[in-house]
């Protein structure tokens, strides 16, 4: 148990993380008000410029109430990754330290905030080997390229099935010759230095279902579908729209191929699903953490 009152900016780095629709960001803003923070973002489809709705992007209201810094930054079509992104946190961690801030980072996305805390691998890349990695996923489509990946590296296969990640590990295949797992084994580079104040916010599992039932709901109610549309005008390319939870499904149902009712219910049940995993990875991946179950709980303790 830790006393909020007694946080360091000079430092504490602290880091809320829990699934989505577990109020992360609400209880960022109360302490990030609360200790005279600066709000980090570490959920990956919160870095997109064009998808404010769908990866629920705070609001205006909720930007002005504190510092937010690394959101909508980046557009759909550009390039990411966990490094770049590790880059940019911690010279803004560097920076609220500077400006005697504390550090508050948060969001869902699990690789970003284990990478932060326990550091990452170092990896190699190759531009061409890329290139070359996604015209093959292009041609051969995801299924037979997931195959392609599962006898080079079942052992990371077995983990991941984002398009992006495993374009990623054959690339680093064709330029090392040597399975993506070999270089996740390695001893990891650190990347920012502090001490690391893990909140784990973790929810009753069935009001967190009903509040993303409800939370997708609300989307449809919004310009969601003016969103899609945007992003559909911005690029045709699949990988990028498996960056954003529920966009397939959206651009779906505005080329006809599915109903509305089916549309909510799948966006739904995928959400769903991605909240599970996101406790789980969670749960096992950051070892040093305070859980609880909502932010009012953690905002009372005293020591």
């Amino acid at each position: 148990m830790i006393n909020i009152k007694q946080l360091n900016p000079q430092k504490d780095i602290l880091v809320i993380f829990g699934a989505t629709a577990s109020g992360k960001s609400d209880l960022a803003i109360k302490l990030a008000k609360e200790l005279n923070g600066v709000i980090l973002n570490a959920d990956a489809s919160q870095i997109y410029k064009e998808a404010p709705i769908l990866s629920n992007l705070p609001s205006q209201a909720d930007l002005s109430l504190a510092p937010h810094k690394l959101f909508a930054y980046l557009s759909l079509v550009e390039e990411s990754s966990v490094v770049n992104w590790l880059n940019l946190c911690v010279k803004e961690i560097n920076l609220a330290k500077e400006n005697q801030k504390l550090p508050v980072v948060v969001g869902g996305s699990g690789m970003y905030i284990s990478s932060l805390i326990n550091g990452i691998s170092d990896i190699p890349s190759n531009p061409q080997k890329k290139q070359e990695a996604i015209e093959t996923h292009n041609t051969m489509g995801y299924e037979k390229f997931l195959s392609l990946l599962q006898k080079i590296d079942p052992s990371f296969t077995n983990k991941v099935s984002d398009a992006q990640r495993l374009i990623r590990a054959y690339e680093v295949y064709l330029y090392t010759g040597k399975p993506f797992s070999f270089y996740q084994n390695q001893p990891k580079v650190k990347y920012a230095n502090g001490n690391f104040i893990n909140v784990f916010l973790n929810p009753n599992r069935e009001l967190l279902y009903e509040k993303i039932n409800l939370r997708t709901k609300q989307m449809f109610a919004k310009n969601i579908l003016g969103e899609a549309t945007n992003i559909l005008k911005l690029t045709e390319n699949e990988i990028h729209h498996k960056k954003i939870l529920g966009l397939k499904e959206i651009i779906s149902y505005i080329k006809n191929e599915n109903s509305l009712e089916f549309t909510i219910d799948k966006i739904q049940q995928k959400t769903r699903n991605y909240a599970k995993r996101q406790i789980t990875w969670f749960t096992h991946q950051i070892q040093e953490k305070i859980t609880i179950k909502n932010g009012d709980e953690f905002f009372n303790k005293k020591s």
